[in-house]
């Protein structure tokens, strides 16, 4: 069974109190809500999807009703002699005053032997792995909110599971709120003279045209292919131009740029004589 998660931010109070410690609940805001963490592929945080998480949750411990039909037989408490209260001296010395006995928490009897499996605690620790829907959108350190998935309690209780992820680097791309970024390296000519290039995204590849004249730097957006969203909230990827020049080339390529080179000069000349003529 999967289960849907909600994004909650990271100053709710419930997301930064709900811990388990040494397999108790912990003391802070509901105890009855449990933590775990998990690694998130960067396809998974970016475009949403389902992954599994380990759990680490309480339970109440079944044993614990087999036990008591089986161990009927309580001893009278020997704090309060059976009466249930004890007297208590206020602090600074004050005035005695009666109140429930802390031994047997007031009964007057105490249980011969308590739950093997427990050990009186009327909980048990369970491990398991369940599968939640990731929202697109997901960053790094992102806290998820899955109800009804924490620990449960003896008394009906149940808590919600808060789920921290971290998001799994991609060796391609990076994430920057709902636009994905990535290098498309460009020759200078393909620069210069413009080309059509196939960019790789999370959607699939995606052929687009560069313009005469790209500069090393130069952001190429393809629209829709970031994280998903309306027609205007959507994300885009964002290919950052990374221009390649050549550390070696033929004697014929030399000569070609050479004569580029005298070409440009000339028109250069020509522009700075013209403007000479006009003053």
């Amino acid at each position: 069974m999967r289960f849907s998660a909600r994004r909650v931010a990271a100053s709710s109070p419930s997301s930064s109190t709900c811990r388990t410690r040494q397999g108790a609940p912990g003391s802070h805001g509901r105890a009855c809500d449990a933590e775990a963490s998990v690694s998130v592929p960067f396809a998974t945080c970016v475009l949403g999807g389902p992954t599994d998480v380990h759990v680490e949750r309480l339970r109440p411990c079944e044993d614990c009703a087999t036990f008591r039909t089986k161990r009927t037989t309580r001893q009278l408490c020997e704090s309060c002699g059976g009466c249930g209260v004890a007297q208590v001296r206020l602090e600074g010395g004050g005035d005695v005053q009666w109140r429930p006995c802390p031994a047997c928490g007031g009964a007057g009897a105490v249980a011969e032997e308590f739950c093997h499996t427990c050990g009186g605690t009327r909980v048990r620790l369970e491990t398991a792995d369940i599968r939640v829907s990731v929202p697109a959108g997901v960053g790094q350190g992102a806290r998820l909110r899955v109800k009804g998935q924490g620990h449960s309690m003896p008394d009906g209780t149940v808590g919600d599971l808060y789920i921290q992820v971290d998001m799994e680097p991609h060796e391609s791309f990076q994430v920057h709120g709902k636009d994905v970024l990535s290098r498309l390296q460009l020759t200078y000519l393909d620069a210069l003279l413009g080309s059509t290039v196939v960019v790789e995204t999370l959607h699939g590849a995606k052929r687009v045209q560069v313009a005469p004249g790209t500069m090393h730097g130069d952001v190429i957006a393809i629209e829709q292919c970031g994280a998903p969203g309306t027609e205007r909230e959507g994300g885009s990827h964002r290919a950052i131009v990374n221009l390649e020049l050549p550390k070696e080339i033929s004697n014929d390529e030399r000569k070609v740029l050479e004569q580029l080179r005298e070409l440009q000069r000339e028109r250069e000349r020509t522009k700075k004589t013209r403007a000479s003529r006009t003053r």
